[in-house]
Order: C-alpha cells, then structure tokens, then sequence
C-alpha cells in the first residue's frame, strides 16, 4: 500500500504547472516523422509529455559507483539479460560491486 501511495505522489508531482509550460514551450521543437512534435531538453528529443517527468526524476536520481543501468526496448529480453548480468557480477566481481541490489530486480 505504501508503495502505491508513494508511486501516486510521484506521479501527482509530474503533472504540468503553467511555469513548466512555459520552460517546456521554450524548448527547441521539431517534427518527428511529420506526425509527432517532440522538444530537446538536455541534448534529448522527449514527446513533450514525457518532458516533466524526466525532469523530476534527473531532480531526485542520485548515480552511485556501483550502480548498472540496463535498458531494452520491450520484448528484447531484459529480464533474461538480467538474469545473466546478475550471475557474472557475482561470479566475477562480487568483491567490488553490491549486487544486493540487482537481486531485488530479478
């Protein structure tokens, strides 16, 4: 229950202000495909939409030494790629790196 309320809250900060308007319509546009306006924020083109909460989470994200970020687009198999990252930083690197962290994950 705490982790709904607390995923809604995040969500409820996400949600456009007129001052977040504003700095986002200031932002360079172009037309992705001659079908979808997207802007560039920090050297990324965003659909506006995704924009605020991209700044919210660079806002509170806090990047650590022993941190492994891992993206795929969907159904490319991260979870199975997960799995095999998890298994060869604790059977080559367990001393330097905090996998207690992955296991949550997976």
């Amino acid at each position: 229950m705490a982790a709904q309320e607390s995923n809604s809250n995040v969500i409820d900060s996400c949600q456009s202000s007129e001052e977040d308007t504003a700095l986002i319509n200031t932002l360079p546009s172009a037309m992705f495909w001659d079908v979808m306006e997207i802007k560039k924020w920090q050297g990324f083109w965003f659909e506006p939409g995704l924009i605020k909460p991209a700044m919210k989470f660079c806002s509170y994200f806090q990047a650590r030494n022993d941190d492994v970020l891992l993206a795929s687009a969907p159904k490319t198999g991260l979870i199975k790629n997960l799995t095999r990252l998890k298994g060869r930083l604790r059977s080559s690197a367990q001393k330097f790196i905090n996998t207690s962290r992955i296991s949550k994950m997976c």
